[in-house]
């Protein structure tokens, strides 16, 4: 105790704190929605636009049917997403390279935002565990 009390009384004293104040309002907040900066379009209760990430961009669609979200993607990385967890959710959909993405809770909120991210994040997955960094 008593060593430590010496080295403390040696210690340099803190200095005062300066608070800074802001005026309200000085920095505006992104009403934008992510669907929209990411360059979705929106059809009555259809949605169109690219599930984008760093391993590429594919085309999609989200259909709001009531509280319930259905999701499309345009030739997904078949060989690379049937690796993750999630494949069993993925089924064709059509012929032409369409697959529906079957998820298992819809946002709360019902933002169609929450539903993109959601799958952009799981074709990152899918790429990050197949060690396609």
């Amino acid at each position: 105790m008593r060593f430590f009390s010496r080295w403390f009384c040696g210690a340099v004293a803190p200095r005062k704190v300066m608070l800074v104040s802001i005026p309200a309002g000085a920095v505006r907040r992104d009403e934008t929605s992510l669907a929209q900066q990411r360059g979705w379009r929106r059809r009555g209760k259809h949605y169109a636009g690219p599930f984008a990430t760093p391993h590429g961009t594919w085309l999609g669609r989200v259909e709001a049917a009531g509280d319930v979200f259905r999701c499309y993607v345009k030739d997904p990385p078949i060989d690379i997403v049937s690796r993750h967890e999630k494949w069993p959710c993925f089924s064709r959909d059509t012929p032409d390279g369409w697959w529906r993405i079957n998820l298992a809770v819809s946002p709360v909120d019902r933002d169609v935002s929450a539903v993109i991210l959601y799958v952009e994040r799981l074709l990152i997955e899918s790429h990050r565990r197949a060690g396609k960094t």
